[in-house]
């Protein structure tokens, strides 16, 4: 089942804070045991390969936003008013993503690459672009101008890396101290698959955290890619669900007893 409700696609308002629209399927189990027996990483496997699948059979992504999906697990206990989910945003285990350390960028020679950014992040209407490119001497670029899916070869054959900064809004850190969302890998899974001169290369990375203008902090760090990958289907093993509060392999449980029960 897929959340198609009109609801979940109303405009928010509030420009001030920072943040993308995502898409996600919703899997919601009748019973109990249905929930615990559902092989989550074979259902993993299949939804991640459709969206890459899905998107090579495009010319191009219409938003970066597109890149960015995830899954999610349920199961509602509405006799004791408890749910269960397991949550994920999935991502290949053979790609093995190596980087330098991160390094906050403070430095008044970057105060373009600053600027620029900002002014693309809040500009009106918001665009919902988690995912850009800062080219040093044209300024902000979207992926789609730069990968085309049905001539991978060409895509940033005629680049010089050194001029280009890919960038990440990554709304699950705050600062530099929290290790990059899931979605980033997701994002860098879709260059290994479309960017073939980008195999085994270094690029620069931009990531930006924080939620309203006055927090946001900017950093850099060099992302070395694995070797491309020229058929999704060949990934095998798929991760991403997240653990519970208590950093254990278990589902996420949410208990409404208290408030919903008319007991209470």
């Amino acid at each position: 089942m897929e959340l198609t409700d009109p609801i979940f696609f109303r405009k928010y308002e509030d420009d001030s804070v920072l943040g993308f629209r995502c898409k996600g399927i919703l899997l919601n189990h009748n019973t109990l045991e249905t929930f615990k027996n559902c092989d989550k990483k074979a259902l993993l496997k299949i939804e991640a390969i459709k969206l890459y699948s899905d998107l090579l059979n495009q010319e191009s992504i219409q938003s970066s936003s597109d890149l960015v999906k995830f899954c999610l697990l349920s199961f509602a206990d509405l006799k004791k008013y408890k749910f269960y989910h397991w949550f994920a945003f999935p991502a290949p285990t053979e790609l093995i993503f190596k980087y330098d350390d991160e390094k906050t960028i403070t430095s008044i020679s970057e105060e373009r690459l600053r600027s620029c950014i900002v002014q693309f992040l809040y500009r009106k209407p918001t665009p919902n672009e988690p995912f850009f490119i800062y080219h040093v001497n044209e300024g902000i670029k979207l992926i789609s101008e730069y990968i085309q899916h049905h001539n991978k070869l060409a895509n940033f054959r005629e680049q010089d890396l050194n001029n280009l900064y890919f960038c990440c809004y990554d709304p699950s850190g705050h600062n530099i101290s929290s290790p990059p969302g899931w979605q980033l890998r997701q994002f860098l899974t879709y260059l290994v698959i479309t960017s073939p001169a980008l195999a085994e290369q270094g690029i620069k990375c931009i990531r930006i955290t924080g939620g309203t203008a006055s927090e946001l902090q900017f950093s850099e760090m060099r992302i070395f890619l694995p070797k491309h990958v020229s058929n999704v289907n060949s990934l095998s093993s798929w991760v991403g669900w997240e653990s519970d509060e208590s950093g254990k392999y278990l589902p996420r449980l949410t208990s409404l007893n208290n408030s919903m029960s008319p007991k209470r």
